[in-house]
């Protein structure tokens, strides 16, 4: 899956592909986001950097956004039956599809719903001053929107089935894989 605002490189896409050959029931792709849990239950979404309040760790991850990523069919199919609650709080906030994905591929999978492949040459639309798109993370409440849903899917569900992983996995190694782009 990729959406229309996302540009990724041939050879990141082909990466990927192999790499999702080999985690076939989970979603592999390029942006890792992540959940804590604040002391008082209450769950918060953010970016990969996001420190956890208790282990301060800011390495690990909980989801892989679905924007740019691949996954088994049968996983569209599954959300096509996700409880109607899921479908209206979509409808209703017009976003947190992708939490969604994640929470039905971990519920699935009773593991971590994805892996992190490090793209070396990915773009956004939106970040090209000249394109005048600006997508729904503009938004000054998109991360409150999306803690939001993290806490209705969990009440929904009764649970929060999302795990953290830390597999980060790269073409040219870690931590130096973009130094191939470089002409020394």
């Amino acid at each position: 899956m990729l959406d229309d605002d996302t540009l990724v490189s041939a050879p990141d896409l082909v990466f990927s592909f192999s790499i999702w050959k080999q985690f076939p029931d989970q979603i592999v792709g390029f942006v890792p986001r992540k959940h804590i849990s604040t002391p008082s239950g209450i769950y918060s979404y953010g970016s990969f950097e996001l420190q956890n309040p208790e282990g301060g760790n800011g390495d690990k991850y909980s989801m892989v956004l679905i924007g740019a990523a691949f996954f088994h069919r049968t996983y569209l199919e599954k959300f096509q039956k996700l409880p109607s609650e899921v479908h209206s709080l979509i409808d209703e906030t017009q976003n947190c599809d992708d939490i969604a994905m994640n929470f039905v591929v971990a519920k699935h999978t009773r593991r971590p719903s994805g892996v992190f492949v490090k793209p070396v040459d990915m773009r956004n639309r939106e970040r090209d001053a000249s394109s005048g798109y600006t997508g729904m993370w503009h938004r000054a409440e998109h991360l409150l929107q999306r803690s939001y849903c993290l806490n209705k899917l969990a009440d929904i569900y009764g649970s929060m089935p999302l795990q953290y992983s830390n597999i980060m996995i790269s073409q040219f190694g870690f931590p130096s894989y973009a130094n191939h782009m470089s002409k020394n």
